[in-house]
């Protein structure tokens, strides 16, 4: 007993609250339960995973955000990105120290922040800026509530970490030369503040592919064997920080009346609110109804997702690496297919993900007794015929045109 009281403090306060805000080579890992050296999870061991989980723990919780989350779900989405650009990301962390190296106060004849600490301010900018705010300037007021929250974390960030300050021992000279410096990369300058453009630039060129991101996350939490849990706010975009931050109070009157606009949608409308969703997708209303119509989904078939079986399926072609499938297989017969895209960094160097032509060459292959005449693809609410001829194989390019992800179910006749 002596032991439990002990080691679970220890990994809090040694690991999460210390070593996760000195060790930061991609601050999306850094997480509650999560470790900064993980490999990316090829598709065979993540269907593994889903497998064991359908037979050992059906009822476990499915959860991408908590009151403890170190950063929002969908900033971590974003952030993932730049996994897949290192080179790009290091080019561009390079350029911003020049640029900002006369920004750095002066605190005992050294430059404040040191250039670990000046790491993690870019990722955090990067991972924090808003949808919003990529295609022109916030409002004044809403800059300067950006900068404050962005104050307030970097504050707690510096004492978690305990190198220069910390919450017993606080440095009060540091912190505020790392506070100046912040205040002075967020300037709102009317001669123009050239790092700002060029970040707004940079999250400009990877936003998208962190929006794919995040609706693949939603959906496999929403649909892969467990219990799936939005936390509080979660239903729009989350680009939160740590707490406080997470804490904030939710308007839940805004997504009561967003939520019953997108669930009177159907036919051309639903499609057409898709397109808008992700042409403009900052109000986060795409995000909303992609949870609402997978929940009704999942709903509908409360059996099968409670204790259906998980069935890895194979995706096949040009980009089958890009694409995760599985099916819930009922003990009745009755089935829901999932498929959701990754790496879309990637994808987007040729085009657009949910182009129709880049997944032409691509399709999903399905064992017999899961292969129909029809699906509805129920996102979306398109319905999709299979070729008589290849029941087996089933085109990409009709089922991802609209969205990275896509549920299916057999239109029985």
């Amino acid at each position: 007993m002596r032991l439990q009281q002990l080691t679970g403090p220890v990994m809090a306060k040694g690991l999460e609250d210390t070593v996760f805000y000195r060790y930061f080579p991609l601050a999306s890992l850094n997480e509650v339960g999560g470790r900064p050296s993980t490999a990316p999870v090829e598709i065979d061991r993540f269907h593994v995973f889903c497998a064991r989980r359908a037979e050992r723990w059906p009822h476990g919780l499915s959860a991408t955000a908590t009151h403890d989350t170190k950063r929002g779900e969908d900033m971590r989405a974003r952030l993932d990105v730049l996994s897949e650009i290192p080179r790009q990301f290091l080019e561009a962390v390079r350029r911003w120290q020049r640029m900002n190296r006369r920004a750095k106060p002066l605190v005992d004849d050294a430059r404040v922040p040191g250039s670990n600490e000046e790491y993690f301010i870019y990722q955090t900018l990067i991972g924090l800026w808003p949808l919003e705010a990529l295609e022109g300037d916030l409002p004044a007021d809403a800059h300067e509530a950006l900068t404050e929250r962005m104050s307030a974390y970097l504050l707690k960030a510096l004492r978690e970490a305990k190198v220069h300050t910390s919450w017993i021992n606080v440095n009060e000279p540091y912190e505020r030369a790392c506070d100046q410096f912040l205040r002075r990369l967020l300037a709102r300058d009317p001669a123009g503040n050239p790092f700002l453009a060029d970040l707004r630039l940079f999250v400009g060129g990877i936003a998208s592919a962190g929006l794919c991101n995040a609706l693949a996350q939603l959906v496999l939490k929403l649909t892969v064997p467990g219990v799936p849990d939005l936390y509080q706010g979660t239903e729009l975009w989350d680009f939160s920080l740590v707490d406080p931050d997470n804490r904030r109070p939710v308007d839940y009157a805004a997504r009561r009346a967003m939520l019953a606009e997108v669930q009177r949608l159907e036919g051309d409308a639903l499609r057409a609110r898709i397109t808008t969703g992700r042409a403009h997708p900052g109000d986060g209303a795409l995000k909303l109804l992609v949870a609402a119509r997978t929940l009704a989904h999942r709903r509908r078939h409360q059996q099968l997702f409670e204790t259906g079986a998980y069935l890895p399926l194979s995706v096949e072609g040009a980009h089958a690496h890009h694409v995760i499938g599985f099916a819930r297989v009922g003990a009745d017969g009755t089935s829901s297919i999932t498929l959701a895209g990754r790496f879309f960094a990637a994808l987007e160097a040729t085009g657009r993900a949910t182009e129709t032509s880049i997944w032409e060459r691509t399709h999903l292959r399905l064992p017999d007794e899961l292969a129909a005449d029809r699906y509805r693809e129920v996102i979306s609410d398109t319905h999709i015929a299979a070729q008589p001829e290849r029941r087996s194989e089933l085109p990409l390019a009709g089922i991802l045109s609209m969205l990275p992800v896509a549920v299916l179910e057999p239109v029985r006749s």
